[in-house]
């Protein structure tokens, strides 16, 4: 049996635009992985219908990740020099083609860096050297 963390968290308030917000929101996370697989959210008086015996409670959920479940989550980060415009302008095939050489044995890179001026280690006329993050779950 795999191992995870459960979270169950008393949401209340409002939001911009919508009505007030009075639900329970259940989460599990995958221990290894990181990953979340489950999102419930119900409303209180359903959760605690469901908590005490009765079955069938209506609820909206969502579920991800189930491929990376058990596996560990690695990341490391490349300096790549990229042409292109820069910046907020650098275009997608740009960083694409500038990456693809460090996509191998699963590593996939995290493409929004290059538009990160946080991830800008130089600039240079027609594109600019960037710490680009590559993840992969094994």
């Amino acid at each position: 049996m795999d191992r995870g963390k459960l979270t169950i968290s008393n949401v209340r308030g409002t939001a911009r635009g919508e009505e007030s917000i009075d639900r329970i929101d259940i989460e599990l996370d995958d221990e290894k992985s990181g990953v979340r697989i489950l999102s419930i959210q119900v409303n209180k008086k359903e959760f605690a219908e469901a908590l005490f015996g009765t079955a069938l409670i209506k609820c909206q959920f969502k579920v991800g990740g189930v491929d990376f479940i058990g596996k560990v989550h690695e990341v490391k980060h490349e300096v790549i020099n990229i042409t292109g415009k820069g910046g907020s302008f650098m275009k997608k095939e740009d960083v694409r083609r500038a990456v693809k050489k460090f996509e191998k044995n699963g590593w996939k890179a995290r493409l929004d860096d290059a538009v990160n001026h946080h991830n800008l280690v130089k600039a240079r006329p027609g594109g600019g050297i960037y710490r680009i993050a590559f993840h992969r779950f094994v």
